[in-house]
């Protein structure tokens, strides 16, 4: 997987989109409340929060395929993703 932290986009190696990830209420990994799973629960709005550090690329787009608005985390740190950016260059 590829992700784009200017645009928050995360893309399958081959550059499809799976998802842009937007969290209105800004929660961090750490706020989340914690499972039996690798993946954790959001106190507010009771969705669970995917880790992709934990899933496939596979998995991932299935899931969001399912579910379009499943919440994922995200950590530019992960071994299964591949930084990119789309921010403008600035002329010097």
């Amino acid at each position: 997987m590829t992700f784009d932290p200017y645009s928050l986009a995360l893309f399958t190696d081959a550059g499809e989109l799976i998802k842009e990830l937007h969290c209105p209420l800004k929660k961090r990994w750490h706020e989340l409340g914690e499972t039996e799973t690798a993946h954790r629960t959001c106190s507010n709005c009771e969705r669970p929060v995917l880790d992709t550090a934990t899933m496939t690329e596979a998995e991932v787009v299935a899931v969001v395929r399912s579910d379009p608005q499943t919440c994922l985390c995200v950590s530019a740190v992960q071994e299964n993703l591949t930084l990119r950016s789309s921010m403008p260059e600035v002329a010097e």
